[in-house]
């Protein structure tokens, strides 16, 4: 049964929409509670529906048996409970106990330039950057610059790759950890170890060597193409 905004106290519905009412109370509301309806109110257990008609216009058609329904009967906003719907605070925070998990499925990306995992996309690139090419955080600047395993600078604190190709003040999504397919770009070994190398924004799968050069770890390889992503936090240079 739909209703619209058109809808005053004087309208008349159908014999199957008032069936259709009748029927759908009779599925929700059990003989102990207590419903009264008004012109501008419905009341059920002692608290008012207050949606708009359009708003439960929504509802429409939707064929969710009521087991489904009680996926949303949450207790507390923002606190994930068992076989219920996560929902976020008024703070837009998701709380999970140290007993709950999250699960990954299905954890190669399905095309090529793309990955999955933990990522951002609110900080702006620093340079023109390339889909796939591995940055840095650059502090002083607050924006994503292109590696370089040449130097320290260029090296350290939180790495990630580019998932889209932007240009200098321009807020780019990076994968900060997770896995990353290139079909064009990679052509390692499964099982290597991956390195920052000395060509900006590369990657490698052997250690840098020359002296000065930074050696610090951003992954492995899962196939030829696909890489684990998982930057170490520590790094040693090259003497």
């Amino acid at each position: 049964m739909a209703w619209d905004d058109t809808q005053t106290s004087s309208d008349e519905i159908t014999y199957t929409e008032w069936n259709d009412m009748v029927a759908y109370i009779k599925s929700v509301i059990s003989a102990t509670d207590t419903v009264s309806i008004a012109q501008d109110n419905f009341v059920y257990a002692g608290s008012a529906i207050t949606a708009t008609p359009t708003e439960l216009n929504k509802l429409d058609g939707v064929t969710a048996t009521t087991g489904e329904l009680n996926y949303v009967d949450v207790t507390t906003l923002g606190s994930v409970e068992a076989s219920k719907a996560v929902t976020a605070d008024s703070n837009k925070e998701i709380f999970i106990e140290e007993t709950g998990k999250i699960k990954l499925h299905g954890t190669e990306p399905t095309s090529n330039q793309t990955g999955n995992g933990i990522i951002v996309g609110d900080i702006n690139a620093g340079d023109t950057i390339a889909i796939g090419e591995v940055v840095y955080y650059s502090a002083a600047d607050s924006e994503w610059m292109k590696t370089d395993a040449n130097a320290e600078l260029t090296s350290k604190g939180m790495l990630g790759i580019a998932l889209e190709a932007k240009s200098n003040g321009q807020a780019m999504k990076v994968l900060l950890k997770g896995f990353y397919r290139d079909d064009s770009a990679f052509s390692f070994t499964a099982g290597n170890t991956l390195y920052l190398s000395g060509t900006a924004g590369d990657l490698t799968a052997t250690a840098p060597s020359a002296t000065g050069d930074i050696i610090r770890v951003a992954g492995y390889a899962i196939t030829d193409d696909l890489i684990y992503f998982n930057p170490s936090s520590t790094w040693i240079e090259h003497t």
